[in-house]
């Protein structure tokens, strides 16, 4: 799913495909990264510059010290954010159904 380079793990392009995606369908979004789950998503939302604005109450320090071992944090996120979502129904409403 990522790239590696020199040993280290590449997650940006995914992570900026995932913030596309969160953009595309903010309304369904919006609820999710106001709440506490936003806490797990942030794996995914330190790898990218979209993401960081999800995370102002983090410095940078703080953001690079998540990013190292993001990768490893990433397939746990987004299978919380899969059970998440089958709970509220905000699958119907990123799908646009109700």
């Amino acid at each position: 799913m990522f790239m590696n380079h020199e040993g280290q793990v590449i997650i940006y392009d995914w992570t900026v495909g995932f913030m596309m995606g969160v953009a595309a369908a903010q309304g369904a979004w919006t609820p999710i990264l106001l709440s506490d789950a936003r806490d797990m998503l942030r794996p995914i939302l330190v790898g990218s510059e979209p993401g960081h604005g999800c995370l102002p109450e983090l410095s940078r320090m703080q953001m690079e010290r998540i990013h190292k071992t993001a990768h490893a944090h990433i397939a746990d996120a987004v299978i919380g954010l899969y059970s998440i979502c089958h709970k509220t129904g905000s699958v119907n409403k990123m799908r646009g159904r109700q």
